[in-house]
């Protein structure tokens, strides 16, 4: 990965980077494709092996082709990037089989449909009335030839449940929108968010940065029960992401808290029972234990994941939690260490969110769960550092992609040395258990979730 970086332009070097390429699996390859896609851009001649390799593995797996498709589209936005993914959008088109091109060029029909409604309802000022414009809209959706979805190729769907659909009240009005699948005996509906104005390839490369540490954690044996979620972006600001079934966001949990309804939530931030009382009331008979140690283990990842890549703008409606016991974070505008400030005070103090109900639900401090909790934090968190390399590579190559937030070498020097990389394993994680007692007892990370929850009651 490192020689298809800015550095190494000789094409020498370059190709046999490429030819390296050539032993990982097509799971391999898509597990990383937003960088392959970027170091297009680094390639001396328009025309390289890096291409090739790529437009190739494009014609014998549909999957892969499909994501190739939407993140060169994705990229053509960005304007100094543009020639060279436009030629490779043009190789693309002339190496992909009619079929495949057929079933792109329905999604590229579905995706400006949504957009032109999701545009549409922005003009419309009263709540009332723009839900009624979204379904109107929607109506002309209703039925249609069956298509594969861009955030999930296996899915294809021939229509809408237009009672099911709605917008989401956020800024940017995004899209709750759910389809009927061409194949009813697998489920009967798929759940999608559309988003229109956000530039949805942080997300992507936020989400890409989750899996692959999931996947370095499985293969020492280490099961964080990560949630990862699909996301594409349909351009430099629209795109769709995959909803996570039986999920709650903290901020929702806390409003269901009936004795506390009065406060619309505001007050259940700060009740060290609220998260594991909606855990026994929501997980099925005899299931408890398992949600427990599910919240333990996908805790212990995000706060350790989170860290790592230096995720700002972190509150209780972008985090949430499974019935299962799974916790999970969502909607990552602001990464490596741009954390957001209110003038000039920075909000976000702590290093990652870990609050006293989430303790609370490993049983507090004292208990031998929250101690089997700080244990895989630092397992966790050295199993990251021991490849370190690949991580920081993988980031580097994405800092001429025009993300804002990855846009120099500084901002990838945060993940270094957030990885505090110059200490042994041992002193490793006993810095990381600090910062988890640190973070436990910053209070203003509470006054954060109760102010939002409270704004948007």
């Amino acid at each position: 990965i490192q020689l298809l970086g800015p550095q190494f332009g000789d094409p020498a070097v370059r190709n046999y980077a490429v030819s390296v390429l050539e032993n990982l699996s097509n799971e391999e390859i898509c597990s990383f494709l937003v960088q392959l896609v970027q170091a297009l851009h680094y390639e001396p001649r328009i025309e390289s092996a890096l291409l090739q390799f790529l437009v190739n593995k494009a014609s014998v797996d549909q999957s892969l082709g499909y994501y190739l498709y939407w993140h060169i589209k994705a990229g053509l936005e960005v304007a100094f990037f543009a020639v060279k993914l436009q030629f490779a959008m043009n190789e693309f088109r002339k190496t992909c089989k009619s079929h495949v091109m057929t079933a792109l060029s329905k999604q590229e029909k579905l995706v400006l449909s949504l957009a032109n409604i999701a545009r549409g309802i922005r003009q419309v000022k009263q709540k009332a009335e723009r839900q009624k414009q979204l379904i109107s809209l929607l109506s002309e959706l209703e039925s249609f030839e069956s298509v594969a979805l861009p955030v999930d190729p296996r899915c294809e769907v021939n229509g809408l449940e237009l009672t099911k659909c709605k917008y989401m009240d956020s800024k940017k009005l995004p899209l709750w929108l759910v389809f009927k699948n061409t194949d009813r005996s697998v489920e009967e509906h798929t759940y999608i968010i559309f988003k229109t104005g956000d530039d949805l390839r942080q997300d992507i490369l936020t989400l890409e940065m989750f899996s692959l540490m999931n996947k370095t954690w499985l293969r020492h044996n280490l099961d964080m029960k990560m949630t990862i979620y699909s996301c594409v972006a349909t351009g430099d600001s629209s795109g769709m992401l995959q909803v996570v079934w039986n999920s709650e966001t903290l901020s929702n949990i806390c409003k269901v808290d009936i004795s506390l309804i009065a406060s619309g939530g505001g007050v259940a931030v700060f009740k060290e029972d609220t998260l594991i009382n909606w855990l026994m009331h929501e997980t099925q008979t005899g299931e408890l234990s398992r949600a427990l140690d599910n919240f333990t283990r996908s805790c212990a990842g995000y706060c350790v994941a989170t860290c790592l890549l230096g995720i700002g703008d972190r509150h209780n409606d972008n985090i949430m939690l499974k019935r299962n016991g799974q916790f999970f974070h969502i909607d990552f505008g602001h990464i490596l260490g741009h954390f957001k400030s209110k003038f000039g005070i920075k909000r976000e103090r702590a290093r990652f969110v870990l609050t006293p109900d989430m303790a609370f639900v490993m049983g507090g401090t004292h208990d031998p769960r929250f101690r089997s909790f700080e244990i895989l934090c630092a397992q966790a968190f050295n199993q990251i550092r021991a490849e370190a390399t690949k991580y920081l590579n993988l980031m580097s190559l994405m800092i001429s992609s025009g993300l804002s937030e990855v846009s120099s070498p500084a901002d990838v020097r945060y993940m270094h040395d957030i990885m505090l990389l110059n200490l042994s394993d041992e002193h490793a994680a006993k810095e990381f258990t600090k910062w988890i007692h640190d973070s436990l007892h910053t209070k203003s990370t509470q006054f954060n979730h109760a102010i939002h929850t409270w704004v948007h009651k």
